[in-house]
């Protein structure tokens, strides 16, 4: 007949460790869409976008460009500036939005979670430090970076309605 136990290192070892990646950060930031608003979603997607940009303006700068050296500085000053990004961007819409259906919190979060992708897969020191697979690659591959990033902003313009 078979067994009734259920193998768990049998189901976490067919399992592809950047899906799992990809698939908690969209359920981290649903939920956050679900809890605290759509806004808060639309404002880490936009962060995602903007983040990598300013720190390749701001590696540039005089100023800024001792705190950048590294790949450890380079991170930390990334996560510093998305941080910050996400809630100057969170303060904008605040007004905004009051109330979020489960449809808005789920597009704002696929939204969000094809950006923050996309910025990871982009970012030289991020992918170093964790590269996704062959498959989230190729579908977030430089050629395709301008259609999502236009379909996830049409995600957002929806998930504003």
């Amino acid at each position: 007949m078979g067994s009734s136990t259920l193998d768990v290192a049998m189901l976490a070892g067919s399992l592809s460790t950047d899906m799992m990646a990809a698939g908690g950060a969209l359920l981290v930031i649903t939920l956050l869409a679900l809890y605290a608003g759509s806004a808060q979603a639309v404002a880490i997607g936009l962060a995602a976008v903007i983040a990598p940009s300013a720190l390749a303006l701001a590696q540039k700068a005089s100023f800024v460009s001792g705190l950048t050296s590294g790949e450890t500085g380079e991170r930390v000053f990334l996560v510093a500036l998305f941080a910050v990004l996400v809630v100057l961007l969170n303060m904008m819409s605040r007004d905004i939005l009051h109330m979020t259906s489960p449809m808005q919190a789920i597009m704002a979060g696929v939204g969000a979670t094809c950006l923050v992708i996309m910025m990871w897969i982009s970012t030289p020191a991020l992918a170093e430090w964790f590269s996704f697979g062959s498959t989230v690659t190729a579908v977030f591959a430089e050629s395709f970076r301008f259609w999502w990033l236009m379909a996830t902003f049409g995600l957002f313009a929806f998930s504003r309605m």
